[in-house]
């Protein structure tokens, strides 16, 4: 008896020295949580001899789990006893302290952001709960909205001398402009517009007003003589071969965009120093009618302010005026063309390589001329 006390003297004296020589943290020794239950039972049964030992091993169940190891192991080796390992028992999470008027909000899960992010905005980021329907639908809205260049309609009135005549401009206000409209006609969206107006004139590089039929064999072999060096005006193409209608008389319109010769062409191969009737060439005396087009209620050259901008749908509402088949124009026939119908099939149709190459070889004039039907 006298051996087992002494055991658990030295035990006793041992558990205090390491107890002190791994200090516990400061937080946890002023305010314990209640024993569990497993230490409770160890306590009542080790016996009045263990009690002590089995107290300070509940002690420092919740203050330092490496000190409680320790104190358990050499207790064990000390008194040959095995006090019952006391289980872990995770203390609650203290909720982080916020501010009053501070609001958490949960995270969402997003989706991996897509390579054409930059073309789409920020619907590529919806949720992952999203439909790919509703996906699909998003991106064909923000494909059909217009497509602004960043240019502001003043900047491209005054970058185009909008409000001005074209005789009234000096030699290298008139240079700058053919420049600035050859660069337009590397666009897609401009070639959809020009060749809408094309299909709604029923135009081609060559095509008379009425075209042959119905006219004497003498014009018939006159007109397909024609060539590119210029208007078949300037060719001397009677005026009995071209359209005469009793509301507005004789119509010498020709070419890809049914140009006149007397009010349009003759002026605007001067002052635009063209050289041809190529289809380069009409297409810039086409985009110079653009820019000097007014519809009723806007204003002159709105129509090439939205083309510029890339606003198709306003491009052709506003600055198709000159040609009688747009069902905007102040001259419109009786069957007028769906110009917008025709601009955004020809859009779809300039993605094919083919078909836009055919469409660059017939503005450069290179194609073959296409027969009069």
């Amino acid at each position: 008896m006298r051996k087992e006390g002494a055991k658990l003297l030295s035990a006793s004296l041992l558990i205090f020295s390491t107890g002190f020589a791994n200090p516990v943290r400061a937080e946890n020794n002023d305010n314990h949580q209640p024993a569990s239950e497993n230490c409770q039972k160890a306590a009542e049964t080790s016996g009045s001899l263990l009690t002590s030992v089995s107290k300070i091993l509940c002690h420092e169940e919740y203050a330092n789990d490496e000190v409680f190891s320790n104190l358990l192991r050499q207790a064990n080796n000390l008194t040959g006893q095995r006090l019952p390992d006391l289980p872990k028992q995770e203390q609650p999470k203290q909720r982080r302290k916020t501010e009053k008027n501070h609001r958490t909000r949960p995270k969402r899960t997003a989706k991996a952001k897509r390579p054409d992010a930059h073309k789409w905005g920020r619907s590529d980021f919806a949720a992952s709960d999203k439909s790919h329907s509703r996906d699909v639908a998003t991106r064909k809205r923000a494909a059909q909205k217009p497509k602004s260049r960043g240019a502001s309609a003043a900047s491209i009135r005054q970058a185009y001398f909008i409000g001005e005549k074209l005789g009234d401009l000096s030699p290298r206000q008139r240079k700058e402009l053919r420049s600035k409209y050859e660069s337009l006609l590397k666009r897609k969206d401009v070639m959809a517009f020009l060749n809408s107006v094309e299909r709604g004139e029923g135009g081609g590089l060559l095509v008379i007003v009425g075209g042959t039929r119905g006219k004497s064999a003498d014009c018939q072999r006159r007109i397909r003589r024609l060539d590119l060096s210029g208007h078949p005006k300037e060719q001397g193409l009677p005026s009995k071969c071209f359209l005469t209608t009793r509301t507005h008389g004789l119509s010498t319109a020709a070419g890809m965009y049914q140009i006149v010769y007397y009010k349009n062409w003759r002026s605007l191969r001067r002052l635009l120093a063209l050289k041809d009737f190529s289809g380069r060439s009409q297409a810039i005396a086409a985009l110079e009618l653009v820019r000097s087009s007014k519809v009723r209620g806007a204003k002159i050259g709105d129509g090439l302010v939205a083309l510029v901008r890339g606003d198709l749908d306003n491009a052709i509402r506003k600055g198709t005026d000159p040609w009688a088949s747009s069902p905007y124009s102040r001259w419109r026939g009786r069957h007028s063309a769906p110009l917008l119908q025709y601009a955004r099939q020809e859009l779809r149709r300039l993605g094919n390589e083919k078909y836009a190459l055919q469409q660059s070889r017939k503005l450069q004039g290179q194609s073959n001329l296409i027969d009069d039907v």
